[in-house]
């Protein structure tokens, strides 16, 4: 860490703090209640990206894994990464089946309804 000087550290401060700031108006911008879908999910990637961006400025930074060599970097960097990928990858499937059982629930409503309204052969 010999090059990391006083600098260096305002640099990171203010990149930071610029970040930081775009996320709150980001945040607090009360006119995203009127904006159409494509819209608000182009600003919620947006916020997202920031985030992730300010995230791994801070772990390369305040962590000093800038510094350090690529292989401890993928250590401690990749495990969060999957497991991201793995609770991407649950919610995707919880809500497909959630899906199927929705439609399994209406189609043997729909069933009940016509086997009660059915007329009765005596």
């Amino acid at each position: 860490m010999a090059g990391f000087d006083t600098k260096q550290i305002w640099k990171v401060f203010f990149i930071l703090l610029a970040i930081t700031v775009l996320e709150f108006l980001i945040a607090l911008t009360p006119a995203l209640e009127g904006l159409r879908t494509d819209y608000k999910l182009a600003v919620n990637l947006t916020y997202v990206v920031l985030t992730l961006f300010k995230a791994f400025y801070i772990i390369a930074y305040f962590m000093h894994l800038k510094f350090e060599k690529i292989n401890l970097v993928y250590s401690i960097a990749l495990p969060p990464v999957f497991v991201i990928y793995c609770i991407v990858l649950v919610l995707y499937e919880g809500g497909y089946w959630n899906g199927i059982r929705k439609e399994n629930v209406t189609s043997n409503q729909k069933i009940e309804q016509v086997e009660n309204h059915a007329p009765e052969h005596h």
